[in-house]
């Protein structure tokens, strides 16, 4: 099965709630996977696996929160 890890650049306060975040997200796109979270020299990252590139949808519902995120790559799986 096909799939996408998607990263995102995103604030320190994401990484801080991160399990409240990939909880509003989960419950707004179905086959949504947490995979992790890294902070590398001032750079946060966070990657989601998913089975379609929503990285449209996710800059979208992250900003509803109030967050701060910038898509940075997509990486296709089989």
């Amino acid at each position: 099965m096909k799939y996408y890890l998607l990263t995102f650049s995103v604030s320190a306060q994401v990484l801080a709630k991160r399990a409240e975040l990939i909880s509003y997200l989960g419950r707004h796109i179905a086959d949504l996977k947490y995979i992790s979270a890294d902070l590398q020299d001032r750079l946060c990252t966070i990657t989601l696996r998913s089975k379609r590139r929503d990285e449209a949808t996710i800059l979208n519902l992250i900003a509803i929160r109030g967050f701060k995120a910038s898509f940075l790559s997509a990486v296709e799986s089989a």
